[in-house]
């Protein structure tokens, strides 16, 4: 296997189970961004209301089980109004998952 092979066989976004017990309990997946995410989310976030930058990022973040993502960008402003808890848990997690630049030049 070749390096290049190795490297795109690699899961390399380790994904967090997070129980939502607000919303019955169901499991989201927190996700680390990728790199065109995080692309994504940045210019999102420059048009982004300030009360609606944490439902951004669980847009850009939360997978179903099978890696997709669960919302849209349609949906932010109905995450934005959904419980403070599971949009703080959900949005801590993601970005607990993805590396900071700061933490990234930190470490290199």
């Amino acid at each position: 296997m070749t390096i290049r092979e190795q490297i795109l066989s690699l899961n390399d976004r380790p994904r967090t189970p997070i129980v939502m017990p607000e919303w019955g309990g169901i499991t989201v997946y927190a996700a680390p961004l990728t790199s065109a995410r995080q692309i994504a989310y940045a210019a999102a976030l420059k048009d982004a209301d300030s009360s609606e930058r944490a439902a951004l990022l669980v847009s850009f973040g939360a997978e179903d089980e099978a890696g997709e993502l669960i919302f849209s960008r349609e949906d932010v402003a109905a995450l934005a109004a959904k419980n403070f808890q599971a949009i703080n848990r959900l949005t801590a997690a993601i970005t607990d998952a993805t590396p900071s630049n700061n933490e990234t030049k930190k470490n290199s």
